[in-house]
């Protein structure tokens, strides 16, 4: 009743497209796993993103490093050098004007001339700095962070050692100047070359460096400007690879829910062919897929037995109605075994009424088109089956063998007693007309009755195996419950038709005996009433006042008995035709009187003596013979 749970690919793809959707099976990813993914690139990508600007940053960190600590330090170095030198050619030079002038201003009574001692004093400061400088400049130009090629690192040494050549020189020029004290002009012009050279050396060395500073700003404005693009760029590439990233991932999570989504909707509105794919998406959404086909199939066998339940029921109610307004019983149970085929859908019914020997009378067949239920016999149910529906009725009132093969082989002799020993009287065929030549199928027996009386019964049988619902069995019962009432009812009816004919029959035997009666009685009361007659007319002689008061109670009493001959008469034609009695207005003093003269003979007899006292005027209504 249900149908086969299948996906769409399932439905529409050959082997090519199977072994695809195997292969796709097979590479299923959690949701947790691309989840799990997604984060780690989106991970990445801003550890890439940081890297470049850490990168970037440390580039500019270096070159600013370059920058604060290299260059413009031996900038500036440099022109301490400078400023350190021409305050010892100023010193020196003062120094020696003042001696070359006047040597004995050189000296004062304390020894030392003011003006020459601060000449002297700047001398001496700048000779104690300008080796430290040259050395701090040497150091600077040395490095590896003053120059990027090596070019531009040897130019620059080459500069700084012209210049501490050049510094060399005119320290020792100096030094000869002042410890002479005495400088001829072509000293002086010496000294004034000796100081140029070394301003020249300055200045290249001073040109090398300013060229390396404004090589190192270029640097690092451009290398601002490179990071700024490089983080930018990478923040854009980031950004580009998140969203196509999270643009597969959403797909990948979404069109598998939108199509489960859509699945379900179908499915709801009634499409019965709406089946979830199971091989598309990730593993959570397959196993919500394959969640939802079973609740599907669920629902839709659920329906199933609920639209065969309402099929029974329905089936149920035309059959009960059909028995109800059938009088024969034969007709009602070749409708019902018919109904119960065609509402069930099975391949074989056989039915059939028990007789007072235990067996069929006849059986009824119904069988599908093209069926091969495995009954050898089908017009007649077996023996033994039929020996044994007292204790099915008995017990749990009906035989329900899903699957015939499954029932026991024939046995030896001596194993088939104590194998069948639950089955009273069971013999070796027993089992065998259960499973039949095919030893296939569902089997269905159905034992109906009054009480612990077993009328009917009712086989149903299945080609194929067949699990038996309780509707099902409850709709058997039901109808053959019917049937049941329907034989009740005939057989009632049948007793009391008989009992009808019985009493009609006593009736008719009781009119004949009140004739006959009647008539037997009332010819000898006529041959008394002719003799009483002839009597008292004398033809036997005179009679006494006694004998005629005798004969007077004779007659009387003769018409007494007549009266009662009539009422039998009377009573008779009333119990025939219905008709109600006359009551006349009698004396009741007169019924007693003729009742005291009727009795007045006998008390005589005993010596009882009987009187009577009249009173007019008491009446009532009555038969006055019954009285």
């Amino acid at each position: 009743m249900t149908e086969p749970l299948r996906s769409e690919a399932a439905g529409r793809g050959d082997a090519g497209s199977g072994t695809r959707t195997a292969r796709r099976a097979r590479g299923a990813r959690s949701l947790r796993w691309r989840l799990g993914v997604l984060s780690c690139l989106m991970s990445c990508l801003i550890l890439f993103v940081s890297g470049i600007g850490l990168v970037a940053m440390d580039y500019q960190r270096g070159e600013a490093d370059r920058s604060t600590l290299v260059v413009e330090p031996a900038y500036d170095v440099n022109r301490s050098v400078r400023l350190t030198m021409v305050q010892a050619q100023s010193g020196l030079r003062g120094y020696l004007v003042i001696a070359s002038t006047d040597p004995a201003d050189a000296t004062t009574p304390d020894g030392v001339d003011r003006e020459a001692a601060r000449m002297v004093a700047t001398y001496a400061a700048a000779e104690k700095r300008i080796d430290a400088e040259l050395d701090s400049l040497s150091g600077l130009v040395a490095s590896a962070g003053f120059a990027t090629t090596r070019e531009g690192r040897a130019r620059a040494y080459d500069a700084e050692r012209a210049q501490r050549a050049a510094v060399t020189q005119w320290w020792q020029y100096a030094r000869n100047a002042r410890s002479s004290r005495s400088v001829e002009r072509g000293e002086f012009t010496q000294g004034q070359q000796l100081f140029d050279r070394f301003s020249a050396a300055n200045s290249a060395l001073a040109d090398v460096i300013s060229a390396e500073r404004d090589a190192l700003r270029v640097s690092l404005r451009a290398a601002i400007v490179w990071a700024s693009l490089a983080v930018v760029g990478a923040t854009v590439l980031a950004l580009g690879l998140a969203v196509i990233l999270s643009w597969c991932t959403t797909s990948a999570l979404t069109r598998p829910l939108n199509r489960l989504r859509d699945i379900v909707r179908r499915q709801r509105h009634g499409d019965r062919h709406a089946w979830a794919a199971t091989d598309v998406g990730a593993v959570e959404v397959r196993e919500l897929a394959g969640d939802v086909n079973a609740l599907t199939a669920s629902h839709h066998e659920l329906s199933d037995r609920q639209k065969a339940s309402l099929d029974v029921l329905r089936a149920q109610s035309e059959l009960v109605r059909t028995v109800q307004s059938s009088d024969d019983v034969g007709d009602a149970l070749r409708m019902v075994i018919d109904g119960i085929g065609e509402g069930l859908q099975v391949d074989r019914v056989v039915g059939g009424l028990l007789d007072e020997d235990g067996g069929f009378d006849d059986a009824v067949l119904w069988s599908a088109r093209s069926s091969d239920a495995g009954l050898d016999s089908p017009w007649e149910l077996r023996k033994e089956l039929a020996s044994h529906a007292e204790r099915i009725l008995e017990g749990e009132r009906q035989l329900v063998v899903n699957d015939v093969s499954m029932l026991p082989s024939p046995q030896p002799p001596e194993q088939e007693a104590s194998h069948t020993a639950g089955i009273a009287g069971a013999g070796s065929d027993w089992w065998g007309d259960l499973r039949g030549s095919k030893a296939t199928g569902g089997l269905l027996v159905v034992p109906f009755g009054l009480g612990d009386e077993t009328i009917g019964l009712v086989s149903l049988r299945t080609s194929q195996p067949r699990q038996w619902r309780e509707n099902e069995i409850a709709f058997v019962h039901h109808v053959l419950g019917e049937v049941t009432r329907l034989v009740v009812k005939v057989t009632s009816e049948r007793r009391q038709a008989e009992h009808l004919a019985r009493l009609e029959e006593l009736d008719r035997q009781e009119e004949d005996f009140m004739s006959t009666v009647s008539h037997e009685l009332r010819t000898p009361l006529t041959s008394i009433s002719g003799y009483l007659e002839m009597l008292f007319e004398g033809d036997a002689g005179e009679l006494s006042e006694p004998q005629r008061r005798m004969l007077d109670v004779v007659g009387r009493n003769a018409q007494r008995l007549r009266g009662l001959i009539e009422d039998l008469l009377v009573l008779n034609r009333l119990e025939a035709t219905g008709l109600r009695p006359e009551t006349p207005v009698i004396s009741v003093c007169e019924i007693v009187r003729d009742v005291a003269v009727e009795l007045t003979p006998v008390a005589a007899r005993t010596g009882i003596s009987v009187k009577h006292h009249e009173r007019e005027g008491s009446w009532v209504r009555g038969d006055q013979q019954q009285l």
